[in-house]
């Protein structure tokens, strides 16, 4: 991390610390999630909490729960028990981009929980390169793409980050995109 970064994310992790924030990182798999989560936790001191807890939303399932609605009510108990100041591996944005249905609440969600988004932005191709998921392979990931791209203009909070950057160019944009959404200056 540059200096400029740690200087920023110490002014951050103070600024949360007063108006708690989560920030959410989404993206396509692949896009480096939960990379640049763990990288954000370590620069902002902050827990990472990986959201909708598959578990919870099996149990929802198994209650008769569409599933878009079980993502949606497990990542709103998820959020209730997580700490106030958090980095969420995946959130609302994720939830309303595979659950276009579920739009409306999660950005509802998203607002009420006050979670600011990261939104890793990543050429298909590349995403299937770093990804060897068969299963996800059986998703309209065309579609699942766009779908991010679109809503990340209308969502709260929201800044884009190109995921195609190294490491360290990622968690720095990123800085500057938590910063900008917790509202301190970059």
């Amino acid at each position: 991390m540059t200096p400029a970064d740690h200087e920023l994310a110490t002014r951050i992790r103070a600024s949360m610390h007063r108006a708690p924030y989560r920030v959410a990182v989404s993206g396509l798999d692949g896009a480096g999630k939960s990379t640049l989560c763990a990288a954000l936790a370590d620069a902002l001191g902050l827990p990472v909490v990986r959201v909708p807890d598959r578990e919870r939303v099996a149990t929802m399932r198994a209650a008769g729960a569409s599933p878009g609605s079980a993502q949606l009510l497990g990542l709103q108990a998820q959020l209730i028990d997580a700490p106030a100041a958090a980095i969420l591996d995946r959130g609302p944005l994720c939830v309303a981009a595979i659950h276009p249905d579920m739009f409306g609440l999660a950005r509802l969600l998203a607002r009420s929980q006050h979670v600011a988004t990261v939104l890793l932005d990543l050429p298909l191709s590349e995403a299937r390169q770093r990804k060897a998921d068969p299963e996800a392979e059986l998703r309209d990931r065309e579609a699942e793409a766009r779908r991010y791209r679109e809503l990340a203009a209308r969502w709260p909070r929201t800044a884009v980050v190109d995921a195609s950057q190294s490491p360290e160019a990622v968690l720095s944009a990123a800085l500057v995109a938590a910063a900008w959404a917790v509202g301190v200056a970059p």
